[in-house]
């Protein structure tokens, strides 16, 4: 289990490192040209959850833009899950996958015990909605977070995905969330600026499974 922590952990941070050193490129290649049209940042376009909300209500965040992620998953249907929409783009599936990936890797973070932060532990949140929302930036996934070709079963996909966040708000309903997880390239961040990664992420790639959707329906 120590071991599976640092792996995935280590592999979590390099993802962040890596986002944070491409967040000024211009968006190209992650879902495709169809992507590029959507210039303007998320923040500007989603109701995101208030900085000030209460660990149940980030919680109930988490909840409803999984539940919105795995409603359009649903929309693609397993006909075209796996197919791919446009160059440069990860399938359906492999998006989800992502997800996956992710949503475990902060579980693990979330059941670690950590010091108690010194300093404000949602000081970071305006930062980190400010890099995962903006559509003009590219970013980059490890390689341990990326996911494999696949392709993947539907049913199982969908438990899947919904049975990792259900892991994930578990482990962070219990969670000391002031507490400072170290070991990312973006610096240390507290539980709290974790579970609200958790909702900005997730409203990142839910935009763009919107987006392949439209694409996907055209096929």
């Amino acid at each position: 289990m120590a071991l599976q922590w640092i792996h995935l952990i280590a592999s979590f941070g390099n993802w962040c490192g890596s986002m944070l050193r491409t967040i000024f490129e211009k968006f190209s290649g992650e879902v495709g040209d169809i992507l590029q049209k959507n210039v303007f940042s998320l923040v500007k376009q989603e109701k995101m959850i208030s900085e000030n909300a209460t660990r149940e209500e980030v919680i109930d965040a988490v909840d409803n833009v999984a539940n919105e992620t795995l409603t359009e998953l649903r929309a693609i249907g397993s006909d075209k899950l796996n197919l791919v929409p446009f160059a440069n783009s990860w399938t359906p599936a492999q998006l989800s996958e992502h997800l996956i990936k992710s949503a475990d890797a902060i579980a693990l973070a979330m059941k670690k015990p950590f010091d108690k932060t010194q300093r404000d532990p949602k000081e970071r949140l305006s930062e980190l909605k400010a890099i995962f929302l903006d559509m003009s930036s590219k970013l980059t996934s490890p390689e341990r977070l990326q996911p494999a070709p696949g392709p993947f079963e539907f049913e199982m996909q969908m438990l899947s995905f919904r049975a990792s966040y259900d892991r994930m708000m578990i482990a962070a309903d219990k969670s000391a969330l002031d507490t400072l997880v170290t070991g990312f390239p973006l610096g240390p961040l507290t539980k709290w600026e974790l579970l609200h990664f958790t909702v900005y992420h997730t409203t990142r790639h839910l935009h763009q499974l919107r987006e392949i959707r439209k694409v996907l329906l055209r096929m």
